[in-house]
């Protein structure tokens, strides 16, 4: 028979295990732990690529997302539009139909026409003038015309304290104005002689400062003295409250002497020349004429020149 082997209690077996496991395992443990280490930086590494990849995947989609939503959404709007017009398109086409067909022809605004006259308004102080715009007759103050052709036009205002006259310039479309102030003016006439003055059948007499009160206007005045021959139409133009001066120069007679003898002959203290004297100027009106003879003597006369020529014949040989 073989030998047999010195039984060894198990509880030496178990420790004798346990420790020869326990040398294996730390053996094992500086490889173990290298690899440990190794393993978590190469997950970190591949977990941070992940993470780069998916950065730049979510960039690059949302920078297509911005480019082609909008395209995108157009291309959705007119699928939709589409849609509907194939679903409500022809119920609405025919409802439309229907109501054209139905309804009456709408009648078209007539174009307002272009405005070929222009307005007038013509107010005065005091009110109620009589208006005549191109010589006819269009009322009285105050008063707004509409029916003025574009251009001049010569507006007359008529009152008994004068009249007023002026020109206006009418525009197509607009409205233009006048507004007087009609009053009496006042006119001064200087004369070497008295002159009445008339317009028609009216007079007028100077006040005691020489002044004639006359409406505002237009005025054709008769100047005359009928003594003296002289008769004179003046054109005067009276704005109201104007006064006015208007002189007289008659135009100048003339005088012819004759006497028996040789005589000097002197018309207001001026000589005009010898006898037999003719056609010497003199101005109308009432003079001192002296006719001195050379042998001594004289004669005087109070005389009065008119339009017509003065002429005189002094006899010497008769007494004074």
């Amino acid at each position: 028979m073989p030998p047999t082997e010195p039984s060894v209690p198990i509880s030496t077996r178990i420790v004798a295990a346990s420790t020869a496991a326990s040398e294996a395992l730390g053996t094992l443990k500086a490889p173990l732990d290298r690899a440990r280490a190794v393993s978590s930086e190469a997950t970190g590494q591949a977990l941070r690529a992940s993470a780069d990849r998916a950065r730049d995947f979510a960039e690059s989609g949302r920078d297509a997302l911005v480019r082609w939503a909008p395209r995108l959404f157009a291309a959705l709007f007119l699928v939709g539009i589409a849609a509907a017009a194939v679903v409500y398109g022809p119920p609405l086409l025919k409802t439309l139909t229907e109501r054209t067909r139905s309804a009456p022809a709408a009648t078209a605004p007539a174009a307002t026409p272009h405005r070929t006259t222009g307005g007038l308004k013509i107010e005065s102080t005091p009110p109620g003038a009589r208006i005549l715009v191109d010589g006819t007759d269009r009322g009285n103050t105050p008063i707004e015309l509409d029916d003025l052709a574009p251009g001049k036009h010569v507006v007359v205002l008529e009152s008994n304290v004068g009249t007023v006259q002026r020109t206006v310039t009418v525009t197509a479309g607009l409205v233009a104005e006048v507004n007087e102030s009609i009053f009496a003016g006042f006119l001064t006439i200087y004369s070497p002689f008295e002159v009445s003055i008339t317009e028609g059948v009216r007079a007028f007499r100077a006040d005691d400062r020489g002044e004639i009160m006359l409406p505002a206007g237009h005025h054709e005045l008769k100047l005359s003295n009928r003594a003296l021959g002289f008769e004179e139409t003046r054109s005067v133009d009276l704005t109201p409250g104007q006064r006015l001066t208007l002189s007289v120069t008659p135009p100048q007679s003339t005088i012819s002497v004759t006497a028996t003898e040789a005589a000097e002959v002197w018309l207001d203290n001026f000589k005009l020349g010898d006898t037999p004297l003719t056609d010497a100027p003199a101005a109308l009106g009432t003079h001192d004429l002296v006719v001195r003879r050379a042998a001594g003597g004289e004669r005087r006369f109070t005389i009065t020149v008119t339009v017509k020529p003065f002429s005189m014949f002094v006899d010497f040989s008769r007494g004074t």
